[in-house]
């Protein structure tokens, strides 16, 4: 198990004076961040309501995630993030397409564990294909399927009861009958 560093403190700059996410978050600043961290794309956004004083950084490219949380870099291997600040901000939109979540900037540790890519049930299987029938020939299709299948059912059933292999099921196909 690995440790990971989680909500690092990021340092901001704006207009030559500096300072973090922590000390900001810890004087009554609100503070929101856009990100995709496949795509290594990072952007801050800020708000004291009190001052009424609105902070946005530009969109930082390139971000390696895994050194950015890595807490063995110490927050000097952080980028410096540059921010306009203005006074009640106001702007265009021609549609509100943001994916900013609030932030809690104080940072924390979480163990990190490594699991099999099968572990994390993404996959299910395909939905079956359907054969539509009328009611009454449900019954007809469903003896002439075991009556192809009997010589090979038999077979197959023997050898797994010899083995006392135990076998997951899959649903190939289902019939269905449409009732009015």
């Amino acid at each position: 198990m690995n440790s990971q560093l989680m909500n690092p403190i990021l340092r901001l700059n704006w207009l030559g004076w500096s300072s973090d996410t922590l000390q900001l978050q810890n004087n009554g600043w609100d503070i929101s961040a856009e990100q995709d961290v496949c795509q290594g794309i990072l952007r801050v956004a800020l708000r004291h309501k009190k001052a009424q004083v609105h902070g946005l950084s530009k969109m930082l490219t390139n971000l390696d995630y895994a050194m950015l949380s890595d807490y063995s870099y110490g927050t000097s291997s952080f980028p410096m993030i540059e921010v306009d600040l203005v006074h009640k901000l106001v702007i265009n939109v021609m549609e509100t397409h943001f994916d900013f979540e609030p932030v809690d900037a104080q940072p924390h540790i979480t163990k990190m564990e490594k699991v099999s890519f099968d572990d994390l049930k993404i996959f299910r299987p395909v939905p079956a294909k359907e054969i539509v029938s009328d009611p009454m020939e449900v019954a007809d299709l469903m003896e002439k399927i075991l009556e192809m299948q009997s010589p090979k059912q038999k077979k197959l059933r023997e050898k797994y009861r010899r083995e006392n292999r135990q076998v997951a099921t899959q649903v190939h196909a289902k019939i269905v009958s449409l009732v009015d």
